[in-house]
């Protein structure tokens, strides 16, 4: 039986909604090990404590923000990861605020598990907001950037 990448997804997810402080899968030729932090923190929540969890201050206020202020389409995190604006340090970041893009354009990537997965943008429009920042851990639905629809 093969594993595939949504099966490592999935227990991605499922260890980091856990108790569990470190668990071990291994199926016939692969082993896959996730560990959390010394007291069973997350890396964003260790984040979080030293004042940064990879959306910016702006982002975590707007979401308190009313809703008719949130007008375009979210460009979520589809899981946990480090969220990279651009391909490599040197390159040019993928978009720009007010930059067009299409529905598939890729916006951006979520390095997981020493896996890089594009972050493609939902919907055609303009980039309106970039919440994340390059390097920054982004946890599972955080929203990344905005994007308004033409």
């Amino acid at each position: 039986m093969e594993i595939k990448k949504e099966d490592i997804l999935e227990l991605m997810e499922r260890f980091e909604a856990s108790s569990l402080s470190r668990m071990n899968f291994t199926q016939e030729n692969i082993s896959i090990e996730f560990e959390k932090t010394p007291g069973g923190e997350m890396p964003a929540a260790s984040a979080a404590k030293q004042g940064g969890t990879g959306v910016s201050q702006e982002a975590a206020s707007s979401e308190a923000a009313p809703a008719k202020e949130q007008e375009g389409t979210p460009v979520k995190a589809p899981l946990a990861g480090v969220f990279y604006r651009a391909p490599s340090p040197d390159a040019a970041p993928f978009v720009k605020k007010g930059q067009t893009v299409r529905k598939g354009d890729v916006v951006g990537i979520i390095e997981a598990m020493k896996m890089m997965n594009e972050i493609t943008a939902p919907v055609s429009g303009v980039i309106k907001e970039i919440n994340a920042e390059n390097a920054a851990f982004a946890q599972y639905g955080d929203v990344l950037m905005t994007i308004t629809e033409e």
